[in-house]
């Protein structure tokens, strides 16, 4: 989750990707989705890990590696990460990115967890001084209509 860590997030989607193509590769096939998805030096620091030091690859007698795992990883997030997502999930500006659907059903995983700070403890820099308009009638609906008009999906 880039939240919490662009750099190591980053690090983890770009293992994930190589750890579910599910077949054997070459350093080079793994090198080039190093480059596509990583920093222009992570195959300097990923790739001598991946095949050498954290046994997420067996080392196959052709120079081929193929991942050790049987089934698929799902990433998890720790306690900290949970509680400050259910911190975001309070603020009334995540209905512009968030359908109510979409927000109930994170606060239901979420129940068993509590907000990592109150709401006030956030200081929002840009903020209008007079309050943002978030909360008014259709803002929702201009937001994901200006939203479209740039190219995002709705």
């Amino acid at each position: 989750m880039e939240i919490f860590n662009e750099i190591y997030g980053m690090y983890y989607r770009v293992i994930l990707e190589i750890l579910a193509q599910k077949r054997p590769m070459s350093k080079g096939e793994m090198a080039e989705i190093v480059r596509e998805l990583g920093f222009d030096e992570s195959g300097l620091h990923l790739l001598p890990q991946l095949t050498e030091q954290w046994h997420l690859l067996e080392e196959r007698g052709d120079g081929m590696f193929a991942p050790i795992l049987r089934h698929d990883w799902i990433p998890v997030q720790g306690v900290l990460e949970k509680r400050w997502l259910k911190t975001v999930l309070r603020d009334a500006r995540m209905g512009l990115f968030l359908t109510d659907d979409e927000i109930a059903g994170l606060e239901w995983e979420l129940a068993d967890y509590e907000p990592l700070f109150d709401l006030d403890a956030i200081w929002c820099f840009d903020g209008f001084q007079g309050g943002d308009m978030y909360l008014e009638p259709g803002v929702s609906d201009a937001f994901w209509c200006y939203f479209a008009g740039l190219g995002g999906e709705v």
